[in-house]
């Protein structure tokens, strides 16, 4: 479920698509520079949350008992560990990517040769 911030967002962004053609490209600047960023900041706080209400119920069950003497503080620990890991995993993919992306377009256009 989209948060109300994005829905609002993404109406305007389609609205100033939808216009662009009247209004001579100017509701497409403001689509691009004011409605996009909007939904792509609130797609990114979303899915944060999402990730983070994971973490806190990882190592919350009864079938995962804890040694030590403060067994909250453990499991915060790990919950908070469970969070990171999810958070680093996706920047792994993302440098991945980036990196495919980059071997394709230096094989596509390599570079001119030094004479």
């Amino acid at each position: 479920m989209h948060s109300k911030a994005y829905l609002e967002a993404k109406k305007e962004f389609v609205n100033c698509i939808v216009m662009s053609p009247i209004c001579l490209g100017v509701s497409l600047f403001l689509a691009f520079t004011e409605w996009y960023p909007i939904m792509k900041r609130e797609r990114l706080k979303e899915d944060v949350q999402v990730k983070f209400e994971a973490a806190m119920k990882t190592f919350s069950d009864e079938r995962f008992p804890l040694c030590g003497s403060d067994e909250d503080s453990d499991r915060q620990f790990l919950q908070l560990f469970s969070f990171i890991c999810e958070l680093a995993f996706d920047v792994y993919l993302k440098k991945q990517m980036i990196e495919r992306l980059a071997d394709e377009i230096r094989d596509e256009y390599p570079p001119a040769k030094k004479k």
